[in-house]
């Protein structure tokens, strides 16, 4: 056979005392018991292999046979088996494993033979690591505690220096440069140092490898982990950062989609090279193949930040940012969009920045708080989009809701909203109570609004329950949830909201739909503090008092702290004031009227019905306004609607004489339509009306309203003062004698 005839070629080449040795040896295992096959195969095998192979000199085979007597007087016959074969496949191929799909190749090395006794002194636990005077205070991390390395008993290969070449059907991964002990029983090699580099993945091995401290691995699997080392990466890091390594070949089609070597730092304090002049980056750093990813030990988020010349512009936090040649993206991202002190922010959002074109763009993620919305400090609203885009070489962010016309709306909502109907729904019967009262009510019972579900159940019991509910209030836009964590961080909108529903704070009813076809839903501009919002067909100021913007080609702006620019039509009651150049001011609560166009007049007959009067009072040209004796300024404003007091915007007490109308540019009308005695009329005859002021439009008859004027007839009669009312057919006309003859 085969084995047999290879044993009897190196005979001749074994030493008197060595061949004394191997006779003893089969003499004992004949003794014991062992058969031919494997043991004796197997035993044969191996010496042939080191002789005929690996041609080991005298003093190392003398070594190996010494170890064999230990074993064979210490260990059964199966230990002994394990022992001769993986001597023999360590002599045939010299490798620590030779599988068909897995084979550990030793390499560059020098080694001895050993059978290792029980310490009696315990196993070595020194370190790199030196315990702080803190150490006994801190929780448990991996990281920091001591190595401890499994003893190895029994015969063993010493290697004082050794690199190993893992091989499988995927991979050729090397650790260079390492030394170790290899038990041949346990098949368990517990080493220390040496560098594992990324050649694998397609990363050159000089620029990219981990510098290991004490290690241990199972030489049957293409495995290795090792908890403490360091990892270089030239043009990434400037230096070596500690981190946890993993190896394992699995299958891939290139190295381009490997995902290990793998590498995880232990810290996210980590910054990263060659990112940009105005990118900076601070969190931790992986490598999954050859893949940058900020993944980190300490489970903590990263921060990537974005500067312009003299500020920040954006912020993304998150566990997960993959870092590529020129895309940067996260699947789950805390998002911050800065304007000046202010910011637009979302707790959760999808998030792809295209370094290279400078473009950014912010889409629904897939977690619990995909639908929250964001949140502007500037403007002093919330809203919910689908897709915001930003090219950083300009100034503006297009803001999208997919499929958005007549469906699917974008909402923005005001900070100071309330409105019950939302309140109620709050009141979800999977709780069978509105979370937000809990929540809320927590927060002020501990003074805080800051705290976890963790705290929050050890007083309210049903911990599952709790983190839905947080799940569910996060969504809303009320609280500001982390479920890895359980931090809860209760917005002041929420605070807001309840004090509203219990009548303790005045509140707005600010809640605007946006529907668009094609175009995006708004544009905001940072610098110039405004976002143009399309799709507004109208919206309401004031439930309680009725008032009601219409905006002209459904555009309005906002700007800054919920101010409103607009184009269109104000309904307020039985009036309607249309014009230019309108800008609603929030906290004052009044609109600017900059240009009226035209007032309208709303009468109620006897049966109910609600109808227009024929006339609209409109704004005066310079050559109507000189006739009427009225003065003209370009910097005079055509009027102020005072929609409520600035305390009252919900309208919830009862404030006479609001809305009111101050209309300090005063206005014509015009009598020059069909209907009035067959269109006899140009407009070259119509009736001034000075400055007025119109209080409780909401309430006010205009069929009561007496309107004081010159009446103007282009020289048919001298112009002369009159009191302008609504007339039986529900126009605005008079009734004037006149003592002038014709």
């Amino acid at each position: 056979m085969a084995v047999g005839d290879g044993f009897g070629s190196v005979w001749a080449n074994i030493g008197p005392g060595q061949q004394s040795q191997i006779q003893k040896q089969t003499k004992l295992m004949k003794k014991k018991g062992y058969k031919l096959r494997p043991h004796f195969v197997n035993y044969y095998a191996a010496i042939v292999a080191a002789q005929s192979v690996e041609k080991l000199d005298l003093d190392r085979f003398s070594n190996f046979l010494q170890v064999i007597d230990k074993v064979l007087a210490k260990e059964n016959s199966n230990q002994a088996n394990i022992t001769f074969q993986q001597s023999r496949d360590f002599f045939e191929h010299h490798a620590l494993n030779f599988q068909k799909y897995f084979r550990l190749k030793a390499l560059d090395d020098e080694y001895s033979f050993a059978y290792l006794e029980p310490k009696v002194i315990a196993s070595d636990t020194s370190q790199s690591y030196t315990p702080s005077a803190e150490s006994d205070t801190i929780s448990f991390v991996p990281w920091k505690q001591p190595i401890v390395q499994p003893e190895i008993l029994g015969a063993a290969i010493v290697f004082s220096k050794v690199t190993l070449n893992f091989v499988t059907l995927y991979d050729s991964a090397i650790l260079k440069d390492t030394k170790g002990t290899f038990s041949l029983r346990e098949r368990l090699f517990v080493g220390e140092r040496g560098q594992f580099d990324w050649s694998s993945a397609g990363l050159s091995r000089d620029s990219v490898n981990y510098e290991l401290s004490k290690y241990n691995f199972r030489t049957t699997q293409p495995y290795l982990r090792a908890q403490q080392g360091k990892l270089l990466y030239l043009g990434k890091l400037s230096g070596r950062i500690p981190g946890q390594f993993e190896f394992n070949s699995i299958s891939h089609k290139s190295r381009a989609t490997a995902l290990y070597p793998n590498f995880r730092s232990y810290e996210n304090n980590v910054s990263i090279l060659g990112l940009g002049e105005f990118i900076h980056y601070q969190g931790g750093f992986s490598l999954v193949g050859r893949n940058i990813n900020s993944f980190c030990a300490n489970g903590k988020q990263s921060t990537l930040e974005i500067l312009g010349y003299a500020d920040k512009r954006f912020k993304m936090q998150s566990y997960s940012i993959s870092i590529q040649d020129s895309l940067i993206n996260s699947d789950n991202a805390k998002v911050t969009i800065y304007q000046s002190n202010d910011s637009i922010t979302h707790p959760s959002s999808q998030v792809h920045f295209d370094r290279a074109k400078q473009k950014i763009s912010i889409s629904k993620d897939r977690s619990s708080q995909r639908n929250a919305p964001f949140s502007s400090s500037f403007f002093g609203i919330d809203f919910n989009v689908d897709l915001m885009r930003w090219d950083l070489r300009s100034d503006t962010l297009t803001l999208s809701i997919a499929g958005s016309g007549g469906i699917a709306p974008m909402i923005i909502e005001s900070h100071d909203f309330f409105d019950e109907e939302d309140f109620e729904r709050l009141a979800n019967p999977i709780f069978g109570y509105n979370p937000l009262l809990m929540f809320t009510g927590f927060a002020k019972q501990i003074k805080s609004q800051r705290f976890s579900v963790f705290d929050l159940a050890q007083v309210k019991g049903n911990l599952e329950k709790i983190k839905m509910a947080a799940d569910f209030l996060s969504q809303k836009g009320m609280i500001l949830y982390q479920s890895r964590t359980g931090a809860v961080y209760v917005k002041d909108k929420a605070m807001h909201f309840v004090e509203a529903k219990r009548g303790k704070v005045d509140y707005d009813n600010l809640k605007i739909p946006s529907y668009t076809e094609r175009n995006p839903n708004a544009f905001i501009s940072r610098i110039g503090g405004s976002m143009t919002v399309n799709g507004v067909e109208e919206f309401n100021v004031s439930d309680a008092l009725n008032v009601i913007i219409k905006p002209d080609s459904s555009v309005i702006t906002f700007l800054k702290n919920r101010d409103i620019k607009f184009n269109g039509t104000i309904n307020a009651g039985n009036f309607e004031i249309t014009g230019k150049d309108f800008t609603f001011k929030y906290d004052s609560f009044f609109v600017n009227l900059n240009h009226i166009d035209s007032i309208r007049f709303y009468v109620v007959d006897k049966n109910g019905t609600r109808r227009r009067v024929n006339n609209s009072l409109v704004g005066a040209d310079s050559t109507t306004a000189a006739a009427g004796g009225l003065q003209t300024s370009a910097n005079k404003t055509a009027g102020t609607l005072f929609i409520n007091r600035p305390d009252n915007k919900s309208g919830r007490a009862q404030v006479p004489n609001f809305p009111r109308l101050d209309a300090t540019a005063g206005g014509v009308i015009y009598f020059d339509r069909e209907e009035v005695l067959d269109g006899a009329y140009d407009k070259s005859v119509f009736f001034v009306i000075p400055p007025f002021k119109l209080d409780s439009l909401n309430d006010a008859d205009p069929g009561s309203i007496n309107f004081e004027g010159k009446f103007i007839s282009s020289g048919m009669f001298p112009p002369f003062d009159e009191k302008l009312h609504t007339m039986p057919d529900k126009s605005l006309g008079f009734n004037h004698s006149s003592s002038q003859r014709l």
